[in-house]
């Protein structure tokens, strides 16, 4: 089931993702407009966006970024620009690490690390020895395939 028409659920939710979500040009990306997302999306970014634990997650072939308020300080200088963009562009510093659990949650499997220690450019300056657990879980949708990759994540 597709949402139709000039539906925005997260105008109303409040934070400062979830307004900067209503407002961002999807259209302009695989995605689409808002109004032409699954549900499983929709209901994901709802959840994820409602929590106070950082979850991030991502979406499409694209795998595209979505976070939640909480999640904002991992990203460092990376907020808000992060939102919308390819994983392997946002995190490239990390994505040979992380491709590898990436491609098994794709093929239906969870993963998890524990304090994986990561090299993260999260400030623009300098290179950060970082530590984070983390699970990466499929994200089904209507028809059964892997549509995003869920990853509630502590710094």
């Amino acid at each position: 089931m597709m949402v139709t028409g000039e539906y925005n659920p997260f105008g109303k939710m409040k934070g400062e993702v979830a307004h900067l979500i209503s407002s961002y040009p999807w259209e302009r990306t695989s995605l689409g407009p808002m109004s032409g997302w699954p549900q499983s999306l929709i209901t994901t970014l709802s959840l994820s966006l409602a929590s106070q634990f950082p979850i991030n997650f991502f979406w499409g072939p694209d795998l595209l970024m979505f976070f939640n308020d909480a999640y904002s300080p991992i990203l460092g200088s990376k907020y808000p620009h992060a939102l919308g963009h390819p994983y392997a562009q946002v995190w490239s510093e990390i994505w040979d690490v992380v491709k590898p659990s990436f491609d098994l949650v794709l093929q239906g499997s969870s993963t998890w690390a524990e304090d994986q220690q990561l090299m993260m450019f999260r400030n623009k300056l300098f290179l950060e020895e970082v530590y984070l657990t983390y699970s990466c879980s499929p994200i089904f949708i209507e028809d059964g395939r892997v549509g995003g990759i869920f990853v509630p994540v502590s710094d």
